[in-house]
């Protein structure tokens, strides 16, 4: 329990949102693998312009971890 909410803080901290909002953004972001015939063709939701925001915040390295 204490661990998701570390990790929850960590990650609205990061992102510089509330985690409703990390949550409401990319709930809608789905990934999908089919196998046709012997052939795996995957298909991924695009993120939104706020989506995508988000997971840039995301990917940059966090201030305080880099200090350590």
């Amino acid at each position: 329990m204490f661990a998701a909410l570390a990790i929850g803080r960590d990650l609205a901290n990061r992102a510089g949102v509330s985690i409703r909002r990390i949550v409401r953004e990319l709930k809608p972001l789905r990934d999908v693998m089919i196998n046709a015939r012997g052939h795996d063709l995957s298909a991924t939701t695009p993120p939104g312009p706020a989506a995508a925001e988000i997971l840039e915040a995301l990917k940059r390295p966090d201030r305080k971890s880099a200090r350590h």
